[in-house]
């Protein structure tokens, strides 16, 4: 590694632990201890189910993406291997562990794995912007609304419309971007790229992607705001639901510290106190779901090895 993306890693942690240590002055410790006691064996099962299979989902997407270019089995690990990393390592370096595992396996390029990624990465981005268009909607009809809310319900308005139509104006000009190819050194490597990137555009494999995009988030949300009601009844579902599209949109930039410690809770709890949580229940929420995620996390990180480390060599194209 670098010296100048190891201090990148260190100045993002660093802030992530400062803006972590600033949320939690505001947070008596027993209420937490107080919240967690309402957890029960049955409530994690529940919960890590719907992450799993949240997990499942994801996969799927990328098969339908990829065209089934990978074992099913493989890509399962892949992707387990890839939502443990990105639970943990900065900057969004986890995702490249997605480039690295998949390289290589069946008829999978690395351009083909980086262009699914990116693909993938953009579907998950039009999903919570949807969402938080819908969140911030119910909250103006019941008067819970925010000069805050409106602002994000303005840029997620605005990115709901415009990323279908960059992604047509994208596949228009595509071929016109075949010149790059010409440019030294990195040119080729560009135009592979945009290829793979249009040939997904506007395809079935693009809208059965965005099928799996959106019971992968469904799922994923689910969880979290069935957590949210056994630990913060407080706290109502459209709340839970426009924190976490929040929360996924921010961390979808390349600015989380080293197990995402403060980069998810600070926008967690602004988007919670934007919709009328107290300060407290916020904060503390943040924390505890993110820890909980964690968990989940590792444990999903650890299933991926024998899936990696066992998988038979079948046909790419053959299904389950």
């Amino acid at each position: 590694m670098s010296g100048a993306r190891r201090a990148r890693w260190a100045v993002a942690t660093a802030v992530g632990i400062a803006a972590a240590m600033w949320l939690l002055r505001g947070v008596e410790w027993r209420t937490m201890s107080d919240n967690l006691a309402r957890l029960r064996y049955q409530h994690i099962v529940i919960a890590f189910g719907g992450y799993g299979l949240s997990i499942v989902a994801k996969s799927r997407r990328f098969a339908a993406l990829l065209d089934r270019a990978c074992s099913s089995r493989e890509l399962l690990g892949v992707v387990a291997a890839q939502t443990f990393w990105s639970n943990t390592l900065p900057m969004r370096a986890g995702d490249v562990s997605y480039v690295l595992l998949l390289r290589g396996r069946g008829s999978v390029s690395g351009t083909r794995a980086v262009s699914s990624l990116l693909v993938a990465s953009l579907l998950d981005l039009w999903c919570m912007m949807l969402v938080a268009l819908l969140c911030t909607t119910a909250f103006e009809s019941s008067a819970a609304g925010s000069t805050a809310s409106r602002a994000v319900a303005a840029v997620a308005a605005t990115g709901v419309v415009a990323m279908p139509v960059g992604l047509a104006v994208f596949r228009w000009a595509q071929p016109r971007l075949s010149v790059l190819g010409g440019v030294p050194v990195v040119g080729a490597r560009v135009a592979s790229l945009l290829q793979d990137v249009s040939r997904v555009a506007w395809s079935a494999s693009l809208l059965r992607g965005l099928g799996y995009s959106t019971l992968s988030l469904a799922l994923r949300f689910a969880f979290q705001v069935y957590l949210l009601a056994v630990l913060f009844p407080s706290i109502s579902a459209p709340q839970g639901l426009f924190a976490l599209s929040v929360a996924g949109l921010v961390n979808l930039l390349p600015i989380q510290s080293i197990g995402n410690v403060g980069t998810i809770e600070l926008p967690w709890a602004w988007a919670m106190m934007a919709t009328g949580v107290d300060a407290g229940s916020a904060i503390a929420s943040g924390f505890v779901l993110h820890a909980i995620v964690l968990v989940f996390a590792c444990i999903v990180g650890a299933l991926a090895l024998p899936l990696l480390a066992r998988a038979p060599t079948e046909d790419p194209r053959g299904g389950n």
